[in-house]
């Protein structure tokens, strides 16, 4: 077992100097060290400069073990004097796997499947993110629309991505309507996300014939290549988790710096009125992406 605090990040607060709130610190729990990817990072940081608004100092606490138990992470930051505490999300935007059972603590959690827990969770909005995506497709003036996604993104979110692509596709004519697509996300030489079941998606794609696909450019990207398709040019494309101002694909980017922020300012709320994650139910508070423009999705004449 390996934890590692007060890791060094750029523009976050010292983490030896405790805060004026109090001198009450709070943490900051990821998995891995840093750097994260990008939208990780930037929650993080949105994070911390939140805290230190309020005058409290939000110190990183790394694991390097997956199997670290809540009691000892729970005994670790005790002896810190920690009260208050964000759990980060994995690289895949799950919540850090930890059980909660700290009675002293409040605990708010950002990423997926926190709901599980009787705390406060902040999570993308995927069904949000989905509606939006299609809208902004019909405006640009397409309409066989495909969803293709990992299973993981509708197990996980309680079937929240692709009821709210279902959701929009009921405004587009029923012979233009295509099924969703769900598909293991397989892991290149490299442990990137990748298409698990090529076959599946190139038959699924001479099927339907969709105009444009709208998925994870990490999970489809090179299978298409691969079937000699060229996006846009045989088919358009939109990312529904892009990374923020990257350029190219058109798409929807998770807001890891707002997230961030109102998780920061959420748990801070809460500890100043002294609320553990036993006093309460377990809720969650979505928040909905940015659409960003890109070459992948030319308009159309006329939209």
């Amino acid at each position: 077992m390996s934890i590692h605090s007060g890791v060094a990040v750029p523009g976050a607060a010292d983490p030896v100097r405790r805060s004026r709130g109090g001198n009450v610190p709070l943490a900051y729990v990821t998995l891995g060290a840093f750097p994260q990817p990008q939208g990780c990072l930037e929650c993080y940081l949105a994070a911390v400069e939140r805290a230190e608004h309020w005058g409290f100092v939000l110190e990183p606490v790394c694991l390097n073990d997956t199997r670290l138990r809540g009691e000892s992470l729970g005994d670790l930051l005790a002896s810190r004097g920690t009260v208050g505490v964000i759990l980060g999300s994995t690289r895949a935007g799950a919540v850090v796997p930890c059980h909660i059972d700290w009675p002293n603590l409040t605990v708010a959690a950002v990423g997926r499947g926190g709901r599980l827990r009787p705390i406060r969770h902040f999570a993308v909005d995927r069904s949000g993110n989905a509606r939006l995506a299609v809208r902004k497709i019909l405006s640009a003036g397409y309409q066989r629309i495909g969803l293709v996604i990992p299973e993981s993104w509708d197990h996980s979110d309680e079937r929240a991505c692709s009821p709210g692509y279902l959701s929009e596709r009921c405004r587009i004519p029923e012979p233009h309507r295509i099924p969703v697509l769900m598909i293991g996300g397989g892991k290149d030489s490299a442990g990137n996300l990748c298409c698990g079941d090529e076959v599946a998606l190139a038959t699924w794609y001479h099927r339907h014939k969709p105009e444009v696909i709208l998925s994870h450019k990490p999970l489809v990207w090179r299978a298409l290549e691969q079937m000699g398709l060229s996006i846009p040019r045989h088919v358009a494309f939109v990312d529904l988790a892009r990374t923020h101002g990257g350029s190219g694909s058109a798409g929807v980017s998770e807001d890891g710096v707002r997230m961030g922020a109102i998780a920061a300012e959420e748990l801070i709320t809460l500890m100043l009125n002294r609320r553990t994650d036993r006093s309460r139910a377990a809720s969650t508070t979505v928040i909905q992406g940015i659409w960003e423009d890109g070459t992948s999705l030319p308009r159309r004449s006329g939209f």
